[in-house]
């Protein structure tokens, strides 16, 4: 039932023409927040290459791009990217990917990772991007895995719950306390392949960091879906924002117009 809605969702999204003219409407200069506005013209002024990750119709694009800059737009709908580049945009292209196949694409991935898949059918496996986020926390769970190497900070966060060792590719995070605190995350700089494998090695060769990763402080508490859904009937009870940004809540500035939120 929840995946025939995601469909339909995004069936309506990808075919919808309508549903893009209300967009292009709601696009007025008048209503753009201004902390849109400011991230539009700051990008303006940078030289080089500015990539859009679902770009729809372009607005933005048209938006940012420049005579010192090359705008490019991506977005999941061959509708929307057809759409932007009727407009003839200057330095700007568009083109029909997501974030599973562009990386795929751009370095030959595909026929190695199909490879790996069929020779090591015990340990490796490579599917496209599972729909339910609860099939990926059911994997982590699972004694199928070892750990995990992200660049994501929520993930950061459930491996330390779920007792594995993460591997996180960055040069930082905004999560130090699965580092310095808990122990069971190890960032590792995406320097080069040989550097990562060499970390990754280490750690799964030894068996006493092994236990120690996998046995690590739990610093995110207990009960913890609990405490927000308490705080959300709370919010609602009283009738306040479920959503505050966060520019309000440090006291920057608040729109005098505040927009409409589904």
């Amino acid at each position: 039932m929840e995946r025939n809605c995601q469909k339909k969702l995004f069936d309506y999204y990808n075919q919808n023409q309508e549903y893009f003219d209300l967009t292009e409407k709601g696009h007025l200069e008048k209503i753009i927040f201004p902390i849109h506005r400011k991230i539009l013209n700051k990008c303006k002024k940078k030289k080089g290459l500015i990539v859009d990750l679902g770009c729809g119709t372009g607005l933005d694009v048209s938006k940012m791009v420049s005579n010192d800059n090359f705008c490019l737009g991506i977005d999941i709908s061959e509708l929307a990217v057809n759409r932007a580049k009727s407009r003839k945009i200057k330095n700007t292209d568009f083109k029909k990917s997501n974030l599973e196949n562009l990386p795929l694409e751009k370095y030959n991935l595909r026929s190695k990772m199909t490879k790996m898949a069929k020779e090591n059918k015990n340990n490796f496996l490579f599917t496209s991007i599972w729909p339910e986020y609860a099939q990926v926390m059911e994997f982590y769970n699972s004694s199928n895995c070892l750990a995990a190497l992200t660049d994501s900070g929520g993930i950061q966060e459930e491996m330390n719950l779920l007792n594995k060792i993460c591997f996180t590719c960055r040069f930082s995070t905004e999560r130090p306390e699965t580092v310095n605190d808990a122990h069971s995350n190890i960032i590792i700089p995406p320097v080069n392949g040989k550097f990562m494998f060499k970390i990754i090695d280490y750690v799964l060769n030894n068996q006493e960091l092994k236990d120690k990763m996998q046995n690590s402080k739990k610093i995110y508490g207990q009960n913890v879906a609990k405490k927000f859904i308490n705080i959300v009937k709370q919010l609602s009870k009283n009738k306040a924002s479920l959503f505050n940004w966060t520019h309000k809540e440090i006291g920057l500035w608040r729109e005098k117009d505040q927009g409409d939120f589904l």
